[in-house]
C-alpha cells in the first residue's frame, strides 16, 4: 500500500490572513517530513481549519496526523528535546528527529501557540497547535465555477473537496466513473453544463480507456470541450505515461493538490478553452506583441506550459526558465534575444525578487523590462518587486487582456 499524502485545507472562501508565513512553513514543512520519515504506509495528513475568534484575532487550528509507527508515553515526555530518537529500536531504519521537534515547538512558541502530540505505538501520530492571525480584507475576485470531482472513497477525498470550496466554485461528487458520465450528461440537457471534471486516475479501472471515449461522446454535445483533468498520485505518474491515452485529458495533476496549484490550472484552462473569444471582444489585440521575445521564469510546469501556449499562439517566441539561477544563465548567453522576463515571485534556488535585483546589477541588463506574476493581492508584495526592481506587476491566475496590455506597454 503506497504513502498517501494529504492536504485538507478549510472549506472558508474569500479568507485572507497576516502572519509569519515563513516561520509557519518551516513548522509545517519539518512536521509534514517527519511525519513522512516514520510511515511506512497509510496517510499523512495536513489538516487546517478555523478556531476560535476574539476581538483581536482568528485562531487557525493545525494538525499533521500520519498513520506511522506511533510513540509510547515515555517517548512523548521526550519528544521536544534535542537530537531525542523515536524508538531506539529502529534507529538505523528510520533515524532520529534531531533537533527539528524541538526547533518547531521553540517555532510555535514563539508565534503565540503551543505545539503538542497525540500518539499510540503502532497507530500512528497527531501533532497539532493553534496559532493567532489577523484578518484581512479580501482583496481576490471570486470565478463562478462549477466542479465535478470523480474520485474513490479516500482520505484524500475530503480534501480535495474542501479544496475547490476554499476557491468558492460549486462542488458535486461523483462516486463511479458511470456517475460521472450521468452527471455531465444531466447538466449538460440542463443547461447547468460543468466548466471543469476532476477525475481520479484510481477510479478509472481496466476499462478507463473505454471510460474516458464515453466521456468525449458526451462532451460532444457542447459547442466547446471542458476541460478534464487527471488526479493521480505519484506512484501511477507510469501508467499514465505510457497506456496511451493522454490525448483524452488536458493536463495532469499531482496529488497532494494545493489550492494555488488548482486555482492556476483551473483558470489558466479555461482561459485556453476560450482563446477565440479574446480576439474577438473588447480584448487588447494580441497581434500588438506578435514577434516579442520573452523569458518566463516560473518554476511550476502548468503554468509554463500553458503561457507557453497562449503566447505561441500570439505570434510571441518564449523561452523557459524553471527558477532565478537558469534566468540568469541563459540571460548570460542570450540576452540579445530576450525584449521582456516574466518573474515568478516564490521559486526554489532563487525566487524573483533576488533574481530581478541580480539583473539589475548587471548594466547590460539595466533597461531590460522586468514583469513580476505573483498570486499574492497584497501591496507589500507589489512594493517588494518595485525595490527589487522591477517594472510592472501581473497577478496570477493570468488574465490574458491585462497581460498583453503590459506586455505592449514595456516593449513599445
Amino acid at each position: 500500500m503506497p504513502l498517501e499524502l494529504i492536504i485538507n485545507p478549510p472549506a472558508t472562501t474569500a479568507l485572507e490572513l497576516v502572519g509569519d508565513r515563513h516561520h509557519l512553513q518551516q513548522v509545517l514543512v519539518n512536521l509534514v517530513g517527519n511525519a513522512i520519515k516514520f510511515t511506512h504506509q497509510g496517510f499523512v495528513e495536513l489538516r487546517v481549519s478555523l478556531g476560535y475568534e476574539d476581538h483581536e484575532a482568528l485562531w487557525i487550528d493545525f494538525v499533521v496526523q500520519d498513520t506511522g509507527i506511533g510513540m509510547s508515553d515515555e517517548v512523548k515526555e521526550t519528544i521536544f528535546k534535542p537530537f531525542t530518537q523515536a524508538d531506539s529500536s529502529i534507529t538505523r531504519r528510520f533515524g532520529g528527529t534531531g533537533l527539528g521537534l524541538a526547533i518547531s515547538q521553540k517555532t510555535v512558541t514563539l508565534l503565540g501557540g503551543s505545539l503538542q502530540v497525540n500518539s499510540v505505538v503502532g497507530q500512528g501520530s497527531e501533532f497539532c497547535f493553534s496559532l493567532p492571525m489577523r484578518k484581512a480584507p479580501p482583496n481576490k475576485t471570486i470565478h463562478p465555477i462549477k466542479i465535478l470531482i470523480a474520485t474513490i472513497d479516500s482520505p484524500s477525498r475530503k480534501g480535495l473537496i474542501n479544496t475547490v470550496l476554499s476557491l468558492g466554485w460549486d462542488c458535486e461528487l461523483a462516486k463511479t466513473c458511470e456517475d460521472m458520465i450521468s452527471s455531465v450528461q444531466k447538466n449538460q440537457i440542463l443547461g447547468h453544463a460543468y466548466d471543469v471534471v476532476l477525475l481520479d486516475w484510481e477510479l478509472l479501472g481496466s476499462n478507463g480507456l473505454s471510460m474516458l471515449k464515453s466521456y468525449h461522446e458526451v462532451c460532444q454535445y457542447e459547442e466547446q470541450k471542458k476541460p478534464l483533468i487527471i488526479l493521480i498520485d505519484s506512484c501511477s505518474r507510469e501508467n499514465i505515461e505510457t497506456n496511451g491515452a493522454d490525448e483524452f485529458w488536458d493536463t495532469t495533476l499531482f496529488k497532494p493538490i494545493s489550492s494555488i496549484t488548482l486555482e492556476n490550472t483551473v483558470l489558466n484552462l479555461i482561459q485556453i478553452s476560450a482563446e477565440t473569444e479574446l480576439t474577438s471582444n473588447n480584448y487588447s489585440n494580441p497581434n500588438d506583441i506578435q514577434g516579442t521575445r520573452i523569458l518566463y521564469v516560473d518554476d511550476e510546469e502548468i503554468n509554463r506550459e500553458v503561457l507557453l501556449r497562449i503566447l505561441e499562439n500570439f505570434g510571441v517566441t518564449v523561452n523557459l526558465a524553471y527558477n532565478g539561477q537558469e534566468a540568469l544563465d541563459w540571460l548570460s548567453l542570450n540576452d540579445d534575444k530576450v525584449d521582456i522576463v516574466l518573474l515568478d515571485l516564490q521559486m526554489p534556488v532563487l525566487n524573483g525578487f533576488q533574481t530581478a535585483q541580480q539583473i539589475r546589477n548587471n548594466p547590460r541588463w539595466q533597461c531590460l523590462p522586468l514583469i513580476a506574476v505573483s498570486a499574492s493581492a497584497f501591496q507589500s508584495e507589489r512594493d517588494l518587486a518595485a525595490n527589487s526592481g522591477m517594472n510592472d506587476f501581473i497577478m496570477k491566475p493570468i488574465d490574458i487582456d491585462e497581460m498583453v496590455r503590459v506586455i505592449k506597454q514595456h516593449i513599445t
